[in-house]
């Protein structure tokens, strides 16, 4: 038996915020985005392994994030992009936007179209939310 560790390499997210249309500071929205993509990092290194290490050596992911119209949270993924549209906020919004972000970010990764890979990309959205509370992102902790 072979025992090879891989190292994920430092990779970066690419943001586009629209801070006018969101209503937030940057300062607020970028610890959230943060934990949403390290998650999505570990989940991809042990789900994937070298072939996500070649990946995030070829295309950066991008996300843009601007306010979703008639208050609806949504979002959408093509190829490297990540689109999140953020509605209302709420009691939990914060949580909201980090499984929205990681839901869609993992949509890079999983292979496949349809409710196979939809609730593939619900469960890393659900694992990211439970990261972040426990991490206790909320009282300004690092996730």
């Amino acid at each position: 038996m072979t025992v090879r560790k891989i190292k994920s390499p430092k990779t970066t997210l690419k943001v586009c915020y629209y801070e006018h249309t969101v209503g937030l500071p940057w300062k607020e929205i970028r610890p959230l985005i943060a934990c949403a993509f390290r998650h999505v990092q570990r989940e991809a290194l042990l789900t994937h392994g070298e072939n996500f290490l070649r990946r995030s050596r070829m295309w950066q992911p991008e996300l843009y994030l601007a306010h979703g119209a008639h208050g609806y949270w949504w979002g959408r993924a093509v190829g490297q992009t990540a689109r999140v549209f953020m509605g209302t906020r709420h009691r939990d919004w914060q949580e909201h936007l980090v499984g929205l972000v990681a839901h869609e970010l993992w949509h890079r990764w999983q292979p496949g179209h349809g409710k196979k890979a939809e609730i593939m990309c619900e469960l890393v959205e659900s694992d990211a939310i439970d990261t972040y509370r426990r991490a206790g992102l909320h009282v300004h902790t690092a996730c």
